[in-house]
């Protein structure tokens, strides 16, 4: 594609997309600051604060530990508490939204890149998942950085990605499936060497990231785990028998998530033990709610798409 779009007037637009994202999002941090923790914010807020004091959290293979020790990091730069974690995710968001330029460009050109980047600056699902709790924002700046390396090709950026995606891993289960993306891109067509020999430097390093976490996760009484063991604790959370009182939240499982993966915790002395449990009830309540379930759980879901925090 052509290019029409000179280095300097590229640059002073990124630069003023970089301030502009960084002020909305500083801006709704604000608005949103005397707002508690929802959801998932708490158990991410309780784990962050617990590790930057020093204290052991209960259940570490629950979530996977990125975010968490991206938050543990700045509750120790600055004071401990929501604010922190939601700077932290406003400073991830602003890196993303300069990585979609740069792709942008690579891939095409500056300005297809500048136009990416204005419309991730704002975006809802972005402006408000960078003041939240949760990790997508991290994934997504992990995800974007190691993307970027990947279209060098060159030894040092292969590596670096490899890097990134195995941190992306870490900070959501699904990034596991970076590692059969990077691998298959770089080897195919798999008849050039130098294709081989950089697949192979990208899957040492994305196994290499995730090792030290992965040896710590697995014991002898729990099931193999690579980054988090939540299968059936997920489908506890959205498939818990309900409140016979109807006091649940727009008819979901009454009591807050925190408090279920807490009930969770209770099901057992293992990890083997609490997942059966949570397998069996969960299993119960989508077996008594067919074969209504899939579209009772279509309509409960579907607002999720319209709402700017997918909420």
């Amino acid at each position: 594609m052509i290019d029409d779009l000179a280095p300097p007037r590229a640059r002073i637009l990124v630069g003023g997309l970089v301030v502009g994202a960084l002020a909305l999002r500083l801006g709704v941090m604000w608005l949103v600051a005397p707002s508690p923790p929802i959801a998932d914010e708490a158990e991410y807020l309780y784990r962050s604060t617990s590790l930057a004091a020093g204290r052991e959290v209960i259940g570490p293979e629950i979530r996977p530990p990125g975010s968490i020790w991206y938050y543990v990091a700045f509750h120790r730069l600055l004071d401990p508490g929501m604010d922190a974690v939601r700077l932290a995710n406003v400073l991830a968001g602003v890196v993303g939204i300069a990585l979609v330029y740069l792709l942008g460009s690579r891939l095409f050109d500056r300005r297809a890149g500048v136009v990416a980047a204005a419309v991730a600056a704002v975006y809802p699902n972005l402006v408000f998942y960078s003041v939240s709790a949760w990790n997508e924002t991290l994934y997504v700046a992990l995800t974007l950085g190691g993307l970027l390396l990947l279209t060098r090709r060159l030894p040092w950026a292969v590596a670096a990605a490899g890097l990134l995606w195995g941190l992306a891993a870490l900070t959501r289960e699904v990034g596991v499936l970076l590692l059969v993306v990077g691998t298959g891109w770089l080897a195919w067509p798999s008849r050039e060497t130098r294709r081989w020999t950089s697949a192979a430097v990208f899957l040492a390093v994305f196994l290499a990231t995730l090792l030290p976490w992965t040896i710590r996760l697995n014991r002898v009484d729990a099931p193999f785990a690579l980054v988090a063991r939540t299968t059936y604790l997920n489908l506890f959370l959205g498939n818990a028998p309900r409140d016979p009182e109807g006091t649940g939240d727009a008819g979901r499982p009454a009591g807050s998530v925190f408090r279920r993966q807490r009930e969770y915790l209770s099901f057992g002395t293992t990890p083997a033990e609490r997942e059966e449990v949570a397998k069996r009830l969960a299993t119960e309540a989508i077996e008594d709610r067919l074969p209504a379930w899939p579209f009772e759980k279509t309509v409960e879901m579907l607002p999720n798409l319209l709402t700017p925090n997918s909420l």
